[in-house]
Formats: structure tokens, C-alpha cells, sequence
């Protein structure tokens, strides 16, 4: 267990190195051998852990797109060797055809959510700074304190992050960008991105018709609806512009 840890490591360096037949089958160990059967119980264990500490290493900082790869790569090869062990009955290759849909399904919805994690932690820490401590987002009351300013910087770092996020993933997931999500067919990895967007984006309007108001300049206002409108325009690359959800907003700003 500790030479599979120390094996995918903290970068994901390693990814070149077969992982696959590095665990024994159950059908493999001879007269049902405690210290074999003790090996195999901690190496699933480990296994477990080096998944959450993948999914953990996502979730804390900017990371490029090689690392990425190289991450969603190991959290694959940890999902095969899962998927290797079940007891599947000879010619079951539906169910698991089935089980590797779901399999990669989750690895989509959990690399999205540790990226989430970091995303939402950049944002918490833009709007400390701008309202002193007062988030829409999370349910505080907004401050009056410097609104024009907060908004353009969580509208600055929801578009790079966002479009980062987007960006990575489905150049990870797309169709044809890798054996895995080749097999959850044509449109999978893109409602997960739909889905992920669509919940990101209420979120934001919910903000906008909160803190607008405190908007009083209208230089500043428009300043603010530019930068919104930017925004939902660079979104529409991934398929969500969502700038005629803001027109009725900015109408009653």
C-alpha cells in the first residue's frame, strides 16, 4: 500500500507507469492466504485514500491543464482497477459497459466539485475584501461598503475561473479526448458541464439582483453591467451565455 501511494505521489508524475494487474485478483490468491488477503484489504484501502487525496489536491489552487490530465488520469486508472475486481459473470459486458458509464459519470461530478471547492474559496475571499466580510452568496446581508468594486472583481474571477474550469474539462471529458469518456457517449460530459454551469450562473444572478441596487453611480453602474455583459458573452464559448437572464435586472437597476 505504501509503494501504491508513493507511486501516483502528490504530481501525478508517474502517470506513464502501468497501475493496471498491480493489485492481485481475488481468484488469484493461493488457499485463501491471510497475509495475501490481509495485502490485498490494505492496497483497496489505499486506493481509497489516494483517490480522496486526488480529489483533494483539485480542489486547493490554480493547477494547469497537464496536471489536471495527469490527476484525472490516475482517479481513471484507480476507477479500471475497481472496475477489474467486481464479479461479473461471463459475458456481462453490459453491465459493465453500465458500470464504467457510471464509474466515469462520477469522476466528472467529482472533478467539478473539487474545482468547485477552489472556485468558491477565490470567490469568498474577493467578497471579504470588497463588503467586509458580508457574502450574498453564502446568505450575509450585503454591506454597503464598497459594492462597485466587489462586484467587478467577483465578476472578474467568475469569468476567468469559470471559463478555466469549462476550458479543462472538456478537454479532459469531451468525446474523443479520452477512452473513458468515449464510452459514456456523445453528450454525457456535456449536460455535467451544462448542469455544473446552470447552478454557477443562478447563483451569480441571484448576487446581481442583491448588490446592484447598492450601486448608487451611474457611471459605476455601467461600468459594473459591462463587465456582466463581457461576462455572459464569454460564456456563450461553452455554450451559456446567459446575458438575457440580466436584462430584466440591469432594467430595474
Amino acid at each position: 500500500p505504501h509503494l501504491l501511494i508513493r507511486w501516483l505521489g502528490a504530481s501525478g508524475r508517474h502517470t506513464r507507469r502501468p497501475v493496471r494487474g498491480s493489485v492481485p485478483a481475488e481468484g488469484g490468491v493461493l488457499g485463501g492466504s491471510r497475509v495475501i488477503m490481509g495485502v490485498v484489504g490494505e492496497i483497496r484501502a489505499s486506493m481509497v485514500v489516494l483517490r480522496s487525496n486526488l480529489l483533494r489536491k483539485l480542489s486547493l489552487g490554480p493547477i494547469q491543464l497537464p496536471q489536471c490530465l495527469a490527476m484525472v488520469s490516475n482517479l481513471r486508472r484507480l476507477d479500471s482497477m475497481v472496475l477489474e475486481k467486481q464479479p461479473f459473470a461471463a459475458g456481462s459486458a453490459e453491465e459493465i459497459r453500465h458500470l464504467a458509464l457510471a464509474l466515469e459519470l462520477k469522476l466528472q461530478t467529482d472533478f467539478l466539485a473539487a474545482r468547485s471547492a477552489w472556485l468558491e474559496s477565490e470567490l469568498r475571499g474577493v467578497e471579504s475584501v470588497g463588503l467586509k466580510g458580508a457574502s450574498p452568496r453564502l446568505g450575509s446581508p450585503l454591506s454597503d461598503a464598497e459594492p462597485f468594486q466587489c462586484l467587478l472583481d467577483v465578476v472578474e474571477t467568475s469569468r476567468t475561473l469559470w471559463f478555466e474550469i469549462g476550458t479543462q474539462f472538456r478537454a479532459i471529458f469531451s468525446s474523443g479526448s479520452s477512452s473513458g469518456s468515449s464510452e459514456c457517449g456523445p453528450d454525457s460530459s456535456s449536460e455535467v458541464l451544462s448542469s455544473w454551469l446552470v447552478g454557477k450562473i443562478e447563483g451569480f444572478v441571484a448576487l446581481l439582483r442583491q448588490a446592484l441596487p447598492h450601486v448608487k453611480d451611474g457611471a459605476a453602474l455601467h461600468d459594473v453591467l459591462e463587465q456582466v455583459m463581457f461576462l455572459g458573452a464569454s460564456l456563450g464559448r461553452l455554450g451559456a451565455d446567459f446575458r438575457p437572464l440580466v436584462v430584466p435586472i440591469l432594467e430595474d437597476a
